[in-house]
């Protein structure tokens, strides 16, 4: 999906760079949609997927214990890994010729 949304904005970033946009800035600027997409997702997954363990593990006569750093750990592994992602893809959108953007489209 990152892919995509950054390869549908090449001509956008390329004007950003013409016009004197820092690659900081625009990193900044595309990640920021991002980081919230992220966000929304882990408030709708941790609740949910807690309570499923739960539902899943009611007739288990051995349990073992749920606790909050499984899902911060996970959290934060998932949240690294696509951020990694997306600020290459980024970056190397930001770092290309403007004038050769401007020209494959």
């Amino acid at each position: 999906m990152s892919l995509y949304d950054v390869q549908q904005r090449r001509r956008e970033i390329a004007l950003r760079r013409v016009n004197g946009a820092q690659v900081g800035e625009i990193i900044s600027m595309l990640l920021r949609r991002y980081y919230i997409l992220i966000g929304v997702a882990f408030l709708i997954a941790i609740p949910l997927s807690y309570y499923l363990i739960e539902w899943y593990m009611v007739d288990f006569s051995c349990k073992g214990p749920l606790s909050w750093w499984i899902f911060a750990v996970a959290m934060v592994i998932t949240t690294s890994i696509s951020l990694l992602t997306l600020i290459f893809q980024v970056y190397r959108a930001a770092t290309t010729n403007p004038a050769v953007a401007m020209q494959s489209e």
